[in-house]
């Protein structure tokens, strides 16, 4: 992709209404440094940890994502939109890696 199209579809999203930018204070970094320690064992990384974080202050449950670490998070509602149909996890549903 072209530079240009890159930045306009950034400016796009982040410019929509349905998108909100948080900033990453202290109490957020510590709250994704205690995910880190949690789900670091799955394979779950520190940009990961830190968009959980920011999903649970905003009380936000669910996440699309074709990630399988991610997908095996009991705690959220998880959707592959990758697959066809998308897989759709409600909470405390179990990830089977041989559903993708």
């Amino acid at each position: 992709m072209e530079k240009d199209i890159v930045e306009d579809l950034i400016l796009s999203l982040i410019s929509s209404e349905n998108c909100q930018l948080i900033e990453i204070d202290a109490i957020l970094l510590v709250d994704a440094i205690q995910k880190l320690k949690k789900f670091s064992a799955m394979g779950i990384g520190g940009r990961d940890v830190l968009i959980l974080a920011t999903m649970d202050r905003l009380k936000v449950s669910t996440i699309a994502t074709h990630d399988k670490n991610i997908l095996a998070l009991k705690e959220y509602r998880r959707i592959d939109p990758v697959l066809n149909p998308p897989l759709k996890l409600e909470i405390g549903e179990k990830f089977d890696e041989k559903d993708i």
